[in-house]
């Protein structure tokens, strides 16, 4: 996060979080003590909220799946506030993706559309977008995510489509095992969920099984939600009710020396 961006309690920046609910969304900061204080981001035309991603100068993205929207946020300087900075026309998102460098990925009807912040204002690249769409050629896109080169990756039946951050099409893996969402980290493996959602699994960078760990058992049969937290590693597991996260350490050996070995996800 950017380092002038700080609650009143601390010497420097604080990092916060983010998240929604169907109507609803919300920032996060942390308090003295351990304390988190939850400040609500309020909007009558909000109908049906599918994804929210923040960038590191605190600005909210979130789609509206129902009302075709994307809605842009700031966030104060003091994280106690915010104002709504741009909305833009878009039929159905439902996943968002934000690389380091901002540079956004919308799936919407199994079409990408790629965006980049210049300055405070969010614009379509659609040159690349046009590029990547050409290639997917409307195949049934399940999960999309950045690594931290900025390339994006677009995940449909077992098969992960690599793109330069320019739209080029660069080249595809085959993933030993069905995931229902997943996350690329600094050294191009892969984590995800599989789709079975009974196991967490780490994959080379070429596709192969690597570990597993699995997912506990949760109280509710609610579908469940995969999120990889890139710079620290973290992997959370939740529903609408509750979740899990794991701290897996910077690095991915760090990663292995957690996780049981040789545990073939079922």
């Amino acid at each position: 996060i950017n380092p002038k961006l700080k609650t009143g309690f601390w010497p420097s920046h604080w990092p916060f979080g983010i998240g929604i609910s169907n109507q609803k969304a919300f920032w996060i900061t942390f308090q003295r003590l351990g304390l988190a204080k939850v400040h609500s981001i309020e909007n009558r035309k909000f109908k049906h909220l599918s994804a929210i991603v923040g960038t590191k100068d605190a600005q909210v993205i979130i789609a509206d799946s129902i009302a075709n929207k994307l809605y842009i946020y700031q966030i104060k300087p003091d994280l106690t506030n915010y104002n709504l900075s741009q909305s833009i026309n878009i039929k159905y998102p439902t996943k968002l993706a934000l690389s380091k460098f901002n540079t956004l990925a919308v799936l919407s009807k199994n079409k990408i559309k790629l965006f980049q912040f210049s300055k405070t204002v969010l614009k379509e690249t659609k040159k690349s977008s046009i590029q990547i769409n050409k290639k997917l050629n409307n195949i049934n896109i399940e999960a999309i995510t950045f690594d931290t080169h900025n390339h994006l990756y677009v995940y449909s039946k077992q098969t992960i489509y690599i793109f330069y951050p320019n739209g080029k099409f660069l080249k595809t893996i085959t993933t030993q095992f069905p995931l229902k969402d997943f996350g690329i980290s600094h050294h191009k493996t892969i984590l995800g969920l599989h789709k079975n959602e009974k196991n967490i699994i780490l994959l080379s960078q070429n596709g192969n099984f690597v570990l597993s760990k699995k997912v506990p058992k949760f109280k509710s049969t609610q579908p469940l939600n995969f999120n990889f937290h890139q710079p620290f590693a973290y992997v959370s597991v939740y529903n609408e009710l509750e979740g899990y996260t794991y701290n897996m350490g910077a690095d991915i050996l760090n990663f292995q020396g957690k996780l049981q070995k040789g545990i073939e996800p079922k």
